[in-house]
């Protein structure tokens, strides 16, 4: 009866010691969250993974957040060097987006690959990265990587653009006012300086307008002309609606941009 008893605490023990490894994956079974750098809770990493799997499925296209404290490579190796020695990628053009937090050098890197580099254009991937070093800066490490979850779900359920917010009705209207009171005040400085007072001013044009030329000589001084080299555009396709690609220095091209926070 005791080794009976010891035989299912031991069981007991193995199992509660699984535990965390288990609840540390998706509901697909596959690792995408890698806390090397201890930065989120266990509770945290256990959100993060749900719904990378649940979205991961609905858009067809790969998540992953890595963060480490220990990297001697610039973020963007680290980034496409971890993005293939894990597996993070679907079908055969392997596309996804892996956000990288690096504390050991306090930058972050945002890298996306296959289809997914045409999802994220530069615009978007501006404005995500201005909203996600945000975060960062403000030490909400949780906050910047539901951030990137969220927006790559959206661009990728087809999203509009992020646009210039635009002026509301109320700031127009004070606008308005402004320019007008400028102007107002402009009208009754020039005819205070005038002093017209009301009165009819009649200018005296035929008294002051008589011209008489006394000679009349053309002289050519020099001629310059400026020559400008105006280069053809540079090949990319990161226009206002494209996606700029870099070459990492294992040679394989991929999207996405980072920076220090």
């Amino acid at each position: 009866m005791k080794k009976r008893m010891f035989r299912v605490s031991l069981l007991l023990v193995l199992l509660l010691a699984l535990l965390p490894c288990v609840s540390a994956l998706g509901a697909d079974g596959q690792q995408r969250v890698f806390d090397d750098a201890r930065l989120l809770t266990s509770s945290q990493v256990d959100t993060l993974e749900q719904r990378i799997a649940e979205i991961s499925g609905e858009i067809d296209m790969d998540l992953a957040v890595v963060t480490t404290d220990s990297n001697s490579k610039s973020a963007e190796d680290y980034a496409d060097e971890f993005y293939y020695d894990h597996g993070i990628g679907f079908g055969a053009d392997q596309r996804g987006a892996l956000l990288l937090i690096d504390m050991d050098n306090r930058e972050y890197y945002i890298y996306t690959q296959g289809a997914m580099i045409d999802v994220v254009t530069d615009r978007r991937l501006n404005d995500l990265r201005a909203q996600v070093q945000d975060r960062l800066s403000a030490q909400d490490y949780a906050g910047a990587a539901d951030l990137f979850v969220t927006r790559i779900h959206g661009y990728a359920a087809g999203g509009e653009e992020p646009r210039p917010n635009p002026i509301s009705p109320g700031r127009l209207l004070i606008y308005a006012a402004i320019g007008l009171g400028v102007g107002v005040v402009v009208c009754l400085i020039v005819l205070a300086k005038y002093r017209f007072r009301g009165k009819a001013y009649q200018y005296p044009f035929r008294e002051n307008g008589a011209l008489h030329l006394t000679c009349k000589e053309d002289v050519f001084l020099n001629e310059t002309i400026n020559r400008r080299y105006s280069p053809p555009p540079p090949p990319s396709s990161g226009g206002s609606g494209g996606s700029t690609t870099h070459t990492a220095s294992s040679g394989r091209s991929h999207g996405g941009g980072g920076g220090k926070f």
